[in-house]
């Protein structure tokens, strides 16, 4: 049934992507526009991840962010 299908999605998102979520925090500037930021707590990593529109079937070529320092 559908909830099964898109429980498995997220199981297999949360597979590839489950450290940028659990054990991390936002990182400044936390969002800016379709791209969010954590860092894991040992601060040795920085995840951005993009937040696709739900019609969107591929990643952009480029994401562009305001520069910053860690």
């Amino acid at each position: 049934a559908e909830v099964f299908d898109r429980l498995n999605a997220i199981g297999q998102w949360m597979q590839v992507n489950g450290e940028a979520i659990y054990g991390s925090r936002p990182l400044m500037p936390y969002k800016e526009g379709k791209v969010c930021l954590t860092q894991n707590k040992d601060r040795n990593a920085v995840y951005a991840i993009y937040l696709a529109d739900e019609d969107e079937k591929e990643m952009p070529s480029r994401i562009w962010m305001s520069s910053y320092s860690l």
